[in-house]
Formats: C-alpha cells, sequence, structure tokens
C-alpha cells in the first residue's frame, strides 16, 4: 500500500499550506481594521471630550461674567481648542471652537449661551 502513495504527500502539504495562509491573511486583515477602528474611535473620543469639555469651560466663564469680548486658548493633554466670543443680540452669546489635535485633526463647532438662563442654549458641530 505504502508504494501506491506516489504523489501524495506534495499535494496534501501544500493545501495545507495555502489553506494556512488564507486562515493567517484573514487574520491580519482583521487585525489591521481593527486597529485602524480603534484610532478613529480614539480620535472621535478625544474631540467629543475636549468639545464638551471646552463648552463647559465657557458656560462657566460666561456665568461668572456675561460681557466676555475676547477669544482664547483652552489646552489639554493632546490637542488645543481655540474660542472666540460673539454677542449676537443683547441676551445670545454665540461662542465659536476650533479644536486642533496634535495628530493634526481639526474641528469645529459653536454654541449659543442665553444671558437671561444664565446656561447653553444650542451646540452645533461642523467637520
Amino acid at each position: 500500500m505504502i508504494k501506491n502513495e506516489h504523489g501524495f504527500t506534495f499535494p496534501l502539504s501544500y493545501s495545507l499550506f495555502l489553506v494556512l495562509s488564507v486562515f493567517l491573511l484573514i487574520h491580519a486583515e482583521q487585525y489591521l481594521s481593527e486597529k485602524k477602528l480603534l484610532q478613529e474611535t480614539e480620535s472621535i473620543l478625544k474631540q467629543e471630550y475636549y468639545m464638551m469639555s471646552s463648552v463647559k469651560k465657557m458656560e462657566a466663564m460666561l456665568q461668572e461674567n456675561p460681557y466676555l469680548q475676547s477669544g482664547g486658548i483652552f489646552q489639554y493633554t493632546n490637542g488645543k481648542v481655540y474660542y472666540k466670543v460673539n454677542h449676537v443680540t443683547n441676551s445670545i452669546i454665540q461662542a465659536a471652537f476650533e479644536l486642533k489635535l496634535d495628530s493634526g485633526e481639526e474641528f469645529h463647532g459653536f454654541c449659543f449661551y442665553d444671558k437671561d438662563l444664565m446656561k447653553m442654549i444650542k451646540w452645533v458641530e461642523k467637520n
């Protein structure tokens, strides 16, 4: 029986090699996709956190001094948020934000603050 198996080992080894190669390629592709998704998710979460923190800081600043006229910078670990304050009406203030992450990404947003209610009434993000 052993003498009748000429040529059986190479095709079997080659088939096994192809199956393992395809298996490794699939896992490598999945790993790279998950890694990219993780980086994008991390960037989005940083953006949301920095913007929300900036809005809360701005709200606290406007509650202390509703006649704030200038702009400035909020500095964070992985980026900076530049803000500018504009008085739209006597009771409404618009604050524009520009987030620049250290990775080079930029995000923009603005909010409206009501002096009578002493709180932010609207928030809009532009990407």
